[in-house]
């Protein structure tokens, strides 16, 4: 699971660079615990289409990969020290 989840982020990221100039957006989206680990099995559907609401309607692009945990929201987990695998 872990090749086929980074080979889809990669193509996230290829195709946000490719079309950003015209306006689309591409996110690979990853829900998290409040403490950045991986919830697996535990996703929460309308945590996501919470975030991707934001995604779509704020105006500063968000980075090609996103994640998040329900309560938080966007959290940039790699930055507060998280060990973060896709």
């Amino acid at each position: 699971m872990g090749a086929a989840k980074a080979a889809t982020s990669h193509m996230i990221i290829a195709a946000s660079e490719a079309y950003k100039d015209y306006g689309f957006r591409f996110h690979y989206v990853d829900e998290r615990t409040n403490e950045g680990v991986a919830v697996y099995d535990e996703l929460d559907g309308e945590a996501h289409a919470r975030i991707f609401w934001e995604l779509v309607t704020r105006e500063e692009r968000a980075g090609p990969v996103v994640t998040f945990s329900k309560e938080r929201g966007i959290v940039d987990f790699e930055k507060e020290g998280a060990k973060l695998s896709h």
